[in-house]
């Protein structure tokens, strides 16, 4: 286990999956399909197999390794459904409802996070939220920032939008400085590419 690794709560661990050995798949340049969101990717990144903290169809994706960079994408969020699974069956975390303005999403986003892994592990913040459309959907980005309690600090980007009673999401998360901004242009153009 690397240093940093072992000052990471057991939640956040398992979330950012840097820690747990978990088999890879290389994925990427060209069209890719989660869900039934459409994704163009100009470049390879490396897809884990499998995270327990996302909900079925839920994709990580990674440049340099999860402790450093991470975008997660969550298709096909139903009305009355949470945006992650919680890893204890007494954290409940919050639904999305179909009826949701963006800036609920925002604090849907936020309050997530933050309930996911616990009061004190992380502290979440969200802002800039402006209005985007994804091909024929309308939608919005949102900045998140994440500090991790004995952990990197992280910025992050969020895009998406509700379709057929559905929302899609994607987050992008880098440790400050240097991740965030090596990967945030090709990022952000990989988040506008999202369609159904």
């Amino acid at each position: 286990m690397s240093f940093s690794c072992r000052f990471l709560s057991i939640p956040l661990i398992l979330f950012l999956g840097g820690c747990v050995s978990a088999p890879y798949t290389l994925i990427g340049p060209g069209q890719w399909s989660v869900g039934n969101l459409q994704i163009s990717l100009d470049a390879t990144w490396n897809k884990q197999s499998k995270n327990p903290r996302l909900p079925p169809g839920g994709e990580m994706w990674t440049q340099d390794g999860l402790l450093l960079d991470r975008l997660i994408v969550l298709p096909d969020i139903g009305d009355g459904e949470p945006i992650f699974v919680s890893p204890r069956k007494d954290a409940v975390l919050p639904n999305f409802r179909v009826d949701m303005l963006p800036n609920e999403v925002e604090e849907l986003v936020e309050a997530s996070v933050v309930r996911l892994f616990g009061e004190g592990a992380v502290a979440a913040d969200t802002g800039g939220l402006r209005p985007y459309r994804f091909g024929s959907q309308r939608g919005f980005f949102f900045d998140l920032n994440l500090v991790v309690s004995d952990g990197p600090g992280y910025r992050g980007l969020t895009g998406g939008f509700v379709a057929n009673s559905k929302l899609y999401l994607a987050i992008f998360l880098g440790a400050e400085p240097y991740y965030w901004e090596k990967h945030l242009p090709r990022v952000e153009e990989t988040i506008q590419s999202m369609r159904l």
